[in-house]
């Protein structure tokens, strides 16, 4: 039995360090490829930072290739919401919360799901979508306060032009010219401008600590 039992616990001995080993030769592996992943998610957010979303995609999804981080999912819906696909924005994002059901900023990531869903269930826009149609000097001028006060008051008297007296030297020509300039200037400021998406639009997730 001696004999017998010495066998038996040198083979377990050698089944052991044969297991150690394996487990350090896989460590060993993986340590390049989480260095990678770790250089991708670099690239990826310098180029999201700028507004290269694409360039963000492709390093994205090569990093989550190599470590399959759920941070690099929402990542990638991300960038392509912004970039504006709406389809692959959400299929990315469904899949965050496939592996992270319940994650901190779950309220916002619903948010974008559902418009994200109504954009692309949104009837396609007519010929004339996005088109700023502005008004005529005439009807800028009408609703203009000058233009108001002009239409209110009482028509001046006039004098009878003496010959050979060009029309632009008469008081009223410049009067009307004023208001419609006036009004126009009203119009394209009111109609100019606009915000950009606000910050909260922009935040990606920590991949690796």
């Amino acid at each position: 039995m001696g004999p017998n039992l010495a066998i038996v616990g040198r083979g377990r001995l050698i089944a052991g360090l044969a297991l150690s080993l394996l487990l350090c030769l896989r460590t060993a592996a993986a340590a390049p490829a989480e260095a990678e992943a770790k250089r991708l998610t670099a690239e990826g957010m310098v180029a999201y930072s700028v507004g290269d979303f694409s360039t963000a995609i492709e390093r994205y999804k090569a990093a989550y290739k190599l470590a399959q981080k759920p941070g690099l999912l929402f990542n990638i819906a991300q960038a392509y919401r912004l970039a504006g696909d709406a389809k692959q924005a959400l299929f990315f994002y469904r899949g965050y919360l496939r592996d992270v059901p319940a994650p901190a900023n779950q309220a916002e990531i619903e948010a974008w799901i559902a418009e994200l869903e109504a954009k692309l269930n949104a009837p396609p826009p007519g010929p004339d979508a996005g088109v700023t149609r502005l008004p005529t000097p005439a009807a800028a001028a009408a609703q203009s306060d000058v233009g108001k006060e002009v239409a209110s008051s009482p028509p001046a008297p006039v004098d009878r032009p003496r010959a050979g007296r060009p029309i632009y030297k008469r008081w009223w020509f410049w009067a009307g010219v004023g208001a419609i300039a006036v009004g126009t200037v009203a119009v394209v400021v009111a109609t100019s401008g606009g915000a950009g998406a606000p910050a909260s639009d922009y935040p990606t997730a920590e991949v690796f600590r």
